[in-house]
């Protein structure tokens, strides 16, 4: 489970760095499981957050 604490606190910070750009969340984070791998014991994710700038046409 300490992965996926990992894979939180990096979308916590992407949201952040996205915020600075002036990129404001369209919708939530998404997690998306790619790879589980045998008897459970690694997992390959992709994470991210849709966006759109402020003020912008998306």
């Amino acid at each position: 489970m300490d992965a996926l604490r990992e894979v939180a606190h990096r979308i916590a910070a992407l949201v952040t760095a996205l915020a600075e750009r002036g990129v404001e969340p369209a919708g939530a984070p998404f997690v998306r499981y790619l790879v589980l791998g045998p008897g459970m014991t690694s997992l390959t994710v992709e994470a991210g957050v849709p966006g759109h700038r402020a003020g912008g046409a998306g």
